[in-house]
């Protein structure tokens, strides 16, 4: 019974490490590589 909890953590854990990947990089591509808005000029 413990493997299977030990299973469940694993994926849990993968997945919210990815989700925070995700996260992580769309907010660095938002803050760096957006283009500016050059209608304010």
């Amino acid at each position: 019974m413990d493997s299977t909890k030990d299973r469940i953590y694993t994926i849990g854990t993968a997945l919210l490490v990815g989700l925070a990947g995700i996260i992580g990089g769309m907010a660095i591509h938002q803050e760096f590589f957006e283009e500016p808005d050059m209608t304010a000029g």
